[in-house]
C-alpha cells in the first residue's frame, strides 16, 4: 500500500500503481477523517483517466484517457465502472468521444455537452441496478471498525473536464469534498493535483482537516481570516506573504499551505525549469519535531527541490548558501536571504519560508510598535517568493502585543491572524497557571489581548485560576522552612518546591525536605506532578504534558510516566 500518499484527507499516488485506491481507504479511513461514518463526510473520487510518471493525466492530454490495451478501448470508463460499483453507486454515460486510429477505435476527446451532459456536483445515491454488499455504501460500523454506510460518496469521470480547469474546479468546490482521491498512477505530480492545490483547494480541505482535530469539532470551518489568505495566495502576483499572530492562530499550518499553492504555481507556469525551495524551521533543539513538522505540514512536496533548516539564526549553512551576514537578525535577515537567493539564482525561481522570525530592537519605533518597512525590500527579487510567520517574541527575550506597521505594496501580502483555535480546557488552565506566576515573556508569547476565541471552540470554557506563589530570596536565611510556610500559607503536606538545578539549591532542598515537601529540580513547573495536577485540575490519567524537547526533558516526562499521563514532545501544543 506504499504505492499511495496520504496527506491527511487527500489520497494520491507517488507511483505507478498495481493495487486499488479502496484498499488504502479502508485500511486508514480513521486516519483520513476525525468523522469517520457521518454525512458530513464528504468523499470525493476522481476517476477515468491514466497518469504519466510526468505529471500528464486527463485533464488536458487526450492520451490518458486512451486504453493501453488494443483489444478494450473503453478501458479508462471501465476504470470508472468498477471505482462506482466498488462505492455502490450507479455509474453515469460515457462522455468520451472515438476514432479510428491505425485500425484501432481510440478516444478522441469529449462528446458535445448537449449528447452527454455534465454530471451535477451533489452526493449519489446508492445504487438501485446491483447491490453490491461488499461496497462502501453497504458497510455499516462494526464493532470498533467505522463503516461507510453513512457517508456521502461521488465518482467523478475526469473525461467529462477533459480541458476544462474551471469547469472541473467548480465541480470540486461546490462538491465540496472533506475526503478526495485521485486514483490514477502519478497523481501527486500531475495536472490536477497541481490546479487543486494552486488554487488552494487542497490547502482548505487540509486545513478544516486539521481545524476538526484541534478543537474536536468535527464540523469546524475555517475563519475569514484563513479563507482570505488563501485566496490572496490563489492570485499568482502574490508573492510574498507576512503573517503574525500567537500561539495557537495557526501561523505554521496555514503558511505551509501558501508555499505548496506556491510551488504549485510556479511548476505550472515554468514547467520543468529548476525550482528552488528553502524551508528554516525553529526546532533547532529537536531533530524529532523537524521530521514531525515536515510530515504534518509539508508532506506531498517531497519530489522538488526542497531543503530543510532547523533554524534561521545560528543556521551557517543557509547562511552561506544564501550570502547571509552573520551580524544580521530579525527582519533584516529575511530581506537579506531574499537578496541572496535572487543574486545567486538569477535564473531560476526560489521559494523561502521562514517560520517563527523573531524581531529585534531596531525593528520597533520609540512607540514600541513593529516598523517592518524594509520588507517592502522583498518585492524588488522578482525570482525569489518569500514566506513570513512573525513570533510574538523578539529575539532579544521583549515580547510584543501590537500591530506591526507593514508596507502596503503590491505582491506583499500582511496578515494577523487572530483566531485561536488551539485551545482548550486544559490550554486556557495551563496559561491561568503560568499567568500567575507573573511571567510576562511567556503570558504574552501565547496569549494576546487582539486574539479571539475560534467559533470552532466550545462555548463554555471555565475562567478558574490556580494560586502560585513566587518567593524572591537573597541567601540561604530566606528558605527556611517557617519562612517559606508563612510566605505561602499552607501546610507542609501541601507544598512542592521548585529550585533551580545547582549544587547550592540541590543543598537548600535536602536541608528543608525534613519538613515534608516535595522538591523537583525545575525552574518552570515542567516535570512537577502535584503541582501540575492541582493546576489543570486533572486527574493522573486524563493529563497530557507537552515537553520542550530537550534529553534533560526527556528525562523528566519519563520520571513522572509513573503517573499515567501522556507525554508529548512540543513546545507549543502542536500535536496536542
Amino acid at each position: 500500500m506504499d504505492m499511495y500518499q496520504e496527506e491527511k484527507c487527500v489520497i494520491v499516488s507517488k507511483t505507478k500503481i498495481t493495487e486499488h485506491w479502496i484498499d488504502y481507504f479502508e485500511t486508514y479511513l480513521e486516519t483520513l477523517t476525525p468523522n469517520e461514518n457521518h454525512k458530513s463526510t464528504r468523499t470525493l473520487i476522481l476517476s477515468g483517466a491514466h497518469g504519466f510518471e510526468d505529471g500528464k493525466d486527463g485533464l488536458n492530454y487526450v492520451e490518458c484517457l486512451i486504453s493501453n490495451n488494443p483489444k478494450k478501448p473503453n478501458q479508462t470508463y471501465n476504470f470508472y465502472k468498477t471505482d462506482c460499483k466498488l462505492v455502490g453507486i450507479d455509474p453515469g454515460s460515457d462522455p468520451c468521444s472515438y476514432t479510428k486510429k491505425n485500425n484501432r477505435k481510440v478516444v478522441a476527446g469529449r462528446k458535445s455537452k448537449t449528447i452527454v451532459p455534465l454530471p451535477d456536483p451533489v452526493p449519489k445515491s446508492r445504487s438501485e441496478i446491483e447491490d453490491v454488499p461488499s461496497s462502501l455504501m453497504n458497510k455499516p460500523d462494526i464493532e470498533n471498525k467505522a463503516g461507510c454506510d453513512r457517508m456521502i460518496f461521488d465518482v467523478l469521470n475526469i473525461p467529462h473536464f477533459h480541458k476544462d480547469t474551471k469547469g472541473l474546479l467548480d465541480y470540486v468546490r461546490n462538491f465540496k469534498p472533506t475526503i478526495l482521491v485521485i486514483s490514477w498512477c502519478f497523481s501527486s505530480n500531475g495536472d490536477i493535483a497541481m490546479v487543486l492545490r494552486s488554487v488552494g483547494v487542497f490547502s482548505k480541505m487540509l486545513i478544516k482537516f486539521d481545524l476538526c482535530k484541534i478543537t474536536g469539532n468535527n464540523m469546524a470551518e475555517l475563519d475569514e481570516e484563513q479563507e482570505d489568505l488563501i485566496e490572496k495566495a490563489a492570485i499568482k502576483d502574490n508573492r510574498n506573504f507576512i503573517i503574525w499572530g500567537s500561539s495557537g492562530v495557526g501561523k505554521t499550518l496555514i503558511s505551509a499551505e501558501i508555499v505548496k499553492m506556491k510551488i504549485s504555481q510556479l511548476k505550472m507556469i515554468n514547467g520543468k525549469e529548476k525550482l528552488n525551495v528553502f524551508i528554516s524551521l525553529d526546532t533547532e533543539e529537536s531533530p524529532e519535531l523537524v521530521k514531525a513538522m515536515k510530515k504534518d505540514f509539508f508532506d506531498g512536496i517531497d519530489r522538488f527541490n526542497v531543503r530543510f533548516f532547523n533554524n534561521l539564526y545560528n543556521n551557517k549553512e543557509l547562511k552561506e548558501e544564501l550570502n547571509i551576514s552573520e551580524n544580521v537578525y530579525g527582519v533584516n535577515q529575511v530581506e537579506a536571504a531574499s537578496h541572496g537567493a535572487q543574486v545567486k539564482y538569477p535564473d531560476s525561481q526560489t521559494v523561502l519560508f521562514f517560520d517563527e522570525v523573531r524581531l529585534i530592537a531596531d525593528d520597533f519605533g520609540d512607540n514600541k510598535k513593529g516598523k517592518l518597512g524594509q520588507l517592502e525590500n522583498l518585492t524588488y527579487n522578482p525570482n525569489v517568493h518569500v514566506v513570513v510567520c512573525i513570533s510574538p517574541i523578539s529575539l532579544l527575550g521583549g515580547i510584543f502585543d501590537i500591530e506591526p506597521v507593514l508596507p502596503l505594496v503590491e505582491g506583499l501580502v500582511c496578515t494577523h491572524l487572530k483566531f485561536r483555535h488551539r485551545y482548550n480546557q486544559h490550554i486556557h488552565n495551563f496559561l491561568s497557571f503560568v499567568g500567575s506566576h507573573g511571567t510576562e515573556l511567556h503570558t504574552t508569547a501565547i496569549s494576546s489581548t487582539q486574539d479571539k476565541l475560534s467559533p470552532n471552540l466550545p462555548s463554555q470554557i471555565s475562567t478558574t485560576t490556580f494560586p502560585v506563589v513566587w518567593i524572591e530570596y537573597t541567601d540561604e536565611s530566606d528558605l527556611t522552612g517557617d519562612k517559606l510556610k508563612k510566605a505561602i500559607g499552607a501546610t507542609s503536606e501541601n507544598v512542592t518546591l521548585l529550585y533551580h538545578t545547582n549544587d547550592r539549591n540541590k543543598k537548600i532542598a535536602e536541608k528543608l525536605f525534613g519538613n515534608g515537601w516535595k522538591f523537583l529540580p525545575e525552574t518552570d513547573f515542567r516535570g512537577c506532578g502535584d503541582e501540575l495536577k492541582k493546576a489543570i485540575g486533572a486527574t493522573s490519567e486524563n493529563v497530557t504534558l507537552l515537553y520542550h524537547t530537550n534529553d534533560r526533558n526527556k528525562k523528566i516526562a519519563e520520571k513522572l510516566f509513573g503517573n499515567g499521563w501522556k507525554f508529548l514532545p512540543e513546545t507549543d501544543f502542536r500535536g496536542c
